[in-house]
């Protein structure tokens, strides 16, 4: 496949990525990650070598994670203009899990005890409820006193849903 027949197929990509309703960031995103593609392809022909070639090319400059990111958009070009073939397998990303931004139970304590002492209750309750329900702060603002009252709230965060139990009391120090 050549790149000006690639090119000719952007924009009907585009229109139906728009048809998924996906935002204008998103849509941006998946512009910019194929300009970057054709860049890396020059006016070569392209096939399945090609793909590998740039994989191998962006796990050379970019951070795992990134180079996926870029990936995936190349990949589901592809697979949207039915020449899965030409996909490149992506790199198994092994999570790191870190605890340089935790606090150990007793620091926890204590910060409660410090908020409680000085009459510091929203914040007492925010821990609480952060450490009780393992939301993040992002997803406070789904916490509400009708909430509260039904001990569960609906934290909706990109288009997905999750029911958290409530079960704690912050009034009760």
């Amino acid at each position: 496949m050549n790149t000006e027949m690639i090119k000719m197929m952007l924009f009907s990509f585009e229109e139906d990525l728009k048809g998924n309703e996906l935002k204008e960031t998103t849509l941006e995103k998946y512009r910019h990650d194929m300009e970057r593609f054709m860049i890396f392809t020059g006016e070569n022909l392209i096939d399945r070598e090609t793909t590998v070639s740039y994989r191998e090319m962006l796990l050379l400059c970019y951070k795992p994670a990134t180079a996926i990111s870029y990936l995936m958009t190349v990949n589901r070009f592809f697979i949207w203009a039915g020449m899965g073939e030409y996909c490149a397998k992506l790199p198994k990303l092994q999570k790191r899990y870190s605890l340089d931004r935790t606090i150990d139970e007793e620091d926890y304590h204590h910060l409660l005890s410090y908020a409680g002492s000085h009459g510091k209750w929203k914040y007492y309750c925010i821990m609480r409820t952060l450490a009780g329900t393992g939301i993040r702060v992002g997803e406070l603002c789904f916490v509400t006193c009708e909430n509260v009252e039904k001990k569960s709230a609906l934290i909706s965060k990109k288009n997905k849903i999750r029911e958290v139990y409530l079960q704690m009391n912050c009034a009760g120090y």
